[in-house]
């Protein structure tokens, strides 16, 4: 950052990881500044210049400057259409931001009136993205959830609600994963690192049996189920969807 001169940030792909993203690598450097903020060329990293570079875009984290999440999403979404990174990759990231508290509609949304520019690059994906969340959107908490998400989307079935407290202040019942309302179906994913042991499994047994007293129906599905025998699962859920 020294190197590139004033004013240069992690962006793109590093700051992503900076920001804790998994599945997107630090190296090779990448770095953003303001054009013809330096007249030194870039030795040690690759440099992104931008005609608009405001420096509320950027803040520090371990005393690295660094792009802001919602800024660093976008950054993303422009790697996408240079085919330099998978959009699907690049939305779980924008989640990922969304789920840790580090971005949420609000941000995504200003960050776009800001950005938004007829052919700039990258703000097609974006739009994409808000256009498919609203502000309720509750994004996947886990691997886990996403990937079952993604089968229910893929099958064709309607959508579930995710991570939705059932109940209210006075009676609350609890939170759950996955939430039809239509049929009153609760589905809870299950792994084997947090609900394996016998401890864990007397505890789910005595939260499914509170939701079901309440007049909910409960299915749960283990995550090796989810990840290597998905025609089981989304017969199951069609199932218990019908009534069966």
């Amino acid at each position: 950052m020294l190197d590139a001169g004033h004013g240069a940030a992690l962006s793109h792909r590093s700051a992503a990881a900076w920001w804790g993203i998994r599945g997107i690598r630090f190296e090779p450097i990448e770095l953003s500044r303001t054009r013809n903020r330096s007249d030194t060329p870039a030795r040690l990293a690759t440099v992104h210049e931008h005609l608009v570079l405001p420096e509320h875009h950027v803040t520090e984290v371990d005393k690295v400057r660094v792009t802001k999440p919602a800024r660093t999403f976008f950054e993303l979404c422009y790697l996408a259409t240079r085919h330099q990174l998978h959009p699907e990759r690049v939305l779980r990231a924008g989640d990922t931001f969304w789920a840790t508290g580090l971005a949420d509609h609000r941000t995504y949304t200003r960050m776009l009136d800001e950005l938004a520019q007829r052919g700039r690059p990258g703000i097609t994906l974006y739009r994409t993205f808000l256009a498919d969340r609203p502000k309720d959107y509750v994004p996947p908490a886990s691997n886990l959830e996403r990937r079952f998400n993604s089968l229910v989307e893929k099958d064709g079935q309607r959508p579930l609600r995710r991570q939705v407290n059932l109940g209210d202040a006075e009676n609350w019942v609890g939170r759950v994963d996955f939430y039809d309302p239509v049929c009153k179906l609760i589905v809870e994913v299950y792994s084997l690192r947090y609900h394996g042991a016998r401890l864990d499994e007397i505890n789910d047994e005595r939260r499914t049996a509170k939701l079901r007293a309440t007049g909910f129906t409960v299915i749960w599905f283990w995550d090796f189920e989810i990840w290597h025998d998905p025609q089981k699962v989304l017969h199951q859920l069609r199932t218990a969807r019908s009534g069966g």
